[in-house]
């Protein structure tokens, strides 16, 4: 893959290989983070639990259009965001 791919945003097989590569690294770096969740003030935590639980579903999505970035924005419905910010808030009251 060569720096002008890049720049033009040229879709190819090495270009989806990189983007694969960094999902899987960015969702490595979110189980190891889980660790770390009771550092952080209780107070925070459920707006933590809300930003992994969308970027986390963004990974996902990626993924299923097997990482193809570049034909369209990769984004969450409306119904999707509120699916999961329902659950956790259901998660949040279960643990009171």
């Amino acid at each position: 893959m060569s720096e002008e791919d890049l720049l033009k945003g040229h879709d190819t097989p090495a270009f989806r290989s990189l983007v694969k590569f960094e999902v899987d690294r960015a969702k490595e770096y979110y189980q190891a983070g889980d660790d770390l969740l009771p550092l952080i003030r209780p107070e925070c935590r459920p707006a933590l639990a809300a930003l992994v639980s969308i970027y986390g579903r963004l990974l996902d999505e990626i993924a299923r259009r097997d990482y193809d970035v570049l034909s369209r924005r990769v984004s969450l419905s409306a119904a999707e965001k509120l699916r999961l910010a329902g659950r956790l808030v259901a998660q949040t009251w279960l643990k009171t």
